[in-house]
């Protein structure tokens, strides 16, 4: 099965790993790098007792890859099975974060709104279910993995149908309590209703004269103790009652806020990664118009060049060229002095004109 989800959080990539009094720091790294790179290991070697316990808790780069890591259970590492289970943070209550069952604990449930077909179809996307049960406001779901269940509990909070839905794990030591609770109830107030029937019965089995003696000596009625206990029976249950859902609606407040908190710091993180990828385009525009720039300058200046070049030169050879004119000019009207100014300014305009168009 595909993770349902990735998240960038290394608590929720972390595994727990247990059994490894005879497994060296190194075989295990080794052994659990083939899954993928290892963000962090942490590896625990107690004596409590005389008796060592020997656990590690690795968290890896990415969520799939801890997902592939559960799916490849069991994990026999030098011909010897260590414990594997998804390790959950301390936002988790004990027994979530301890137990391991493939049975799932749904509460706040809608019986208008949640069946059995609706609620299948939602949670089947974290594993294979066997059998699920609705009961009124609660219900229960058994998967063919316990790991599934570690993975709900990593995605609280759901909603179902815009209905906000509590999910825990299911502990049997609880349910063992509630029961003997509830037996011990039971025995009260069958105790306290069978004391009544007595003690109507002695009313009823009682003579006139002795009736009359009770008048007589105004004696009382017998006493209200277990009706008194069967009262406070009832008020503690209803309490009891009110005090666990004030528990599991804490617990559930306590879940949102630890989600709110991941949500930011998830929002943060997106945020960093679109500022810098947004200043490297920046660069990188800066860095390509530059060099366009310097590329343009430098073909400008390959071709300005060799024109300023050509210019000059030009501009020489019209200077020479003029100067050979005037001077041919200039020569061609001394030789004829005798001429009049006029016909010496045209001949030199003539001469002029027949050089300029000749050339």
């Amino acid at each position: 099965m595909k993770p349902i989800f990735e998240s960038r959080e290394p608590r929720d990539r972390s595994v727990f790993l247990g059994h490894l009094c005879l497994i060296t720091d190194n075989v295990l790294k080794s052994y659990c790098s083939r899954y993928g790179p290892i963000h962090e290991l942490i590896i625990h070697r107690e004596k409590v007792q005389n008796k060592y316990h020997c656990f590690a808790f690795i968290t890896y780069n990415s969520f799939e890859t801890v997902s592939n890591f559960m799916l490849d259970r069991p994990h026999f590492i030098q011909n010897q099975e260590i414990m594997v289970k998804r390790a959950l943070s301390r936002s988790y209550t004990i027994p979530e974060r301890l137990i391991v069952t493939t049975r799932l604990m749904l509460y706040h449930l809608d019986p208008n709104i949640h069946d059995k077909q609706i609620l299948t179809t939602y949670f089947e996307k974290y594993g294979e279910i066997k059998s699920i049960q609705v009961q009124g406001d609660h219900g229960q779901i058994e998967y063919d993995d316990s790991d599934a269940v570690d993975v709900v509990l990593l995605k609280r909070p759901h909603y179902i149908k815009k209905k906000k839905i509590f999910t825990t794990k299911y502990d049997q030591s609880e349910e063992n309590n509630d029961r003997q609770k509830y037996n011990k109830e039971d025995e009260r107030q069958q105790k306290s209703l069978s004391c009544r029937s007595n003690h109507k019965e002695d009313n009823s089995s009682d003579s006139v004269e002795n009736q009359q003696e009770d008048d007589e000596d105004q004696s009382y009625p017998s006493s209200p103790l277990p009706l008194i206990a069967s009262a406070v029976v009832v008020v503690k249950k209803d309490k009891d009652e009110e005090i666990r859902q004030l528990k599991l609606d804490l617990d559930q407040y306590k879940i949102e806020y630890e989600h709110l908190q991941d949500t930011n710091r998830e929002l943060l993180y997106e945020y960093d990664v679109y500022k810098k990828q947004r200043e490297l385009e920046l660069n990188e525009l800066k860095h390509k118009h530059l060099t366009q720039l310097e590329r343009i300058k430098f073909e400008h200046q390959q071709i300005l060049v060799p024109i300023h070049q050509m210019l000059q030169e030009f501009m020489v050879y019209k200077q020479k060229h003029h100067q050979d004119i005037m001077e041919y000019v200039q020569q061609q009207i001394t030789g004829s002095t005798s001429l009049p100014i006029i016909s010496q300014t045209a001949i030199l305009s003539q001469t002029a004109d027949d050089l300029l168009e000749h050339h």
